[in-house]
């Protein structure tokens, strides 16, 4: 008994860190005045973030950015740079994967942040901006944009701009790179660069384990334990943007657990999921890919086809069970037929969760060559792991 005491008395201490940590950084998150009059992309407000392992200078920062409808909102992020003084710096709008949907579990709210990242302690080395928005909504007030392509592409972007107004050096050169929930978000971002990214040369994407053929990957999660982690953000966020009904594809026990379950970071959402998958329960009580309503929005928020001038790289680990491979491999057989200039990269053994720090050195360089404006290989041609067949 005096054990469980003890981890009762533990587990109540750090939620109570974690509650008094987060009272402390919520005046920065709260917009000034007037904000929703300025242009998208203005910095608000900013502040300088010591991280012992980040070799440069860090700055939490909070942005207007707009939503699918065009109305303003106010996102969060972090911008790295280089700590010596420069000029036209390359720069990268990086998106992050899924993490939940509670205020804590926004990056720049996060302490120790990106740490053990190697790409970002490659990219800031090597001179490069990182502009890593939060995401309107997660972390902010308002209504979350998750899995709303449009969304994310103006928070990608306009975190870009705010790294602008920064003493960063950032010039006008820039790739696109997400991780999952960030893949979809960076594919968007890419598709819209010529709307969102005016001003700017967007030189490549990068999209690693990418949520992007949403009908066949949520065809086959729906009822696993994916589901408990991913499905109460898109039922926050959908609904309100698409009119689209919970009712009509929730559980009656998934329904009941939804809203703790937003205010919950992933990880916690994930364990949920991992009991409740155990007792039988299902977050989903049917496939929304089998109802019309939201198939369609599944359809429209996959993600676009690029253009076939700008080079992509695709990463893709071979032991994913979040975003499996089967998908991926069917958004390379998309884009390539649509003529995209793709380079794709299949990892055996990488999970979800280590496909990029697998990859760090084949993308830090992949990118490097973009800056340096290099032809970029396409092998659209070569066979699938999966599939044993060219990609074109």
């Amino acid at each position: 008994m005096g054990v469980v005491v003890l981890i009762a008395i533990a587990i109540g201490i750090v939620q109570w860190t974690q509650r008094h940590y987060q009272a402390t950084l919520q005046p920065f998150y709260d917009p000034p005045a007037g904000w929703a009059a300025k242009p998208a992309g203005t910095l608000l407000r900013s502040e300088p973030v010591e991280l012992g392992y980040v070799k440069g200078r860090t700055w939490r920062i909070l942005y207007v950015s707009r939503n699918i409808d065009h109305q303003p909102t106010v996102s969060s992020g972090l911008i790295f740079a280089p700590r010596s003084r420069g000029s036209n710096r390359d720069v990268i709008g990086f998106s992050h994967g899924t993490l939940g949907l509670g205020a804590q579990c926004a990056p720049s709210r996060t302490k120790n942040v990106y740490q053990g990242a190697a790409w970002l302690q490659d990219m800031v080395a090597k001179g490069w901006v990182v502009a890593a928005t939060d995401y309107a909504g997660l972390g902010t007030s308002g209504v979350s944009g998750f899995l709303v392509g449009q969304d994310e592409a103006a928070d990608v972007w306009n975190s870009i701009r705010a790294a602008h107004q920064l003493p960063t050096g950032a010039g006008n050169q820039v790739v696109l790179f997400g991780h999952s929930q960030g893949g979809h978000a960076a594919l968007w971002s890419a598709s819209l660069a010529g709307v969102d990214g005016s001003g700017y040369h967007l030189r490549g994407v990068v999209a690693s384990a990418p949520a992007a053929e949403l009908v066949p990957l949520i065809s086959m999660q729906w009822n696993q334990v994916a589901a408990w982690a991913i499905g109460p953000d898109v039922i926050e966020s959908w609904p309100p943007t698409y009119g689209v009904q919970a009712k009509e594809v929730v559980s009656a026990v998934g329904n009941r657990v939804t809203a703790s379950l937003i205010q919950s970071c992933v990880t916690k959402a994930a364990i949920v999921g991992i009991i409740r998958q155990h007792l039988g329960q299902r977050y989903f009580a049917a496939n929304p890919a089998e109802n019309k309503s939201w198939h369609r929005v599944l359809v429209a928020q996959s993600a676009p086809q690029l253009p076939a001038s700008l080079p992509v790289l695709i990463e893709q680990g071979l032991a994913d069970d979040v975003v499996l491979p089967a998908t991926t491999e069917d958004l390379i057989q998309r884009e390539c037929h649509g003529g995209a200039l793709l380079a794709d990269q299949f990892w055996p053994g990488a999970t979800h969760m280590d496909v990029v720090a697998t990859a760090t050195n084949s993308i830090v360089a992949w990118i490097q060559s973009r800056f340096m404006g290099q032809s970029a290989v396409n092998t659209c041609g070569n066979p699938l792991p999966s599939l044993g067949v060219g990609g074109s």
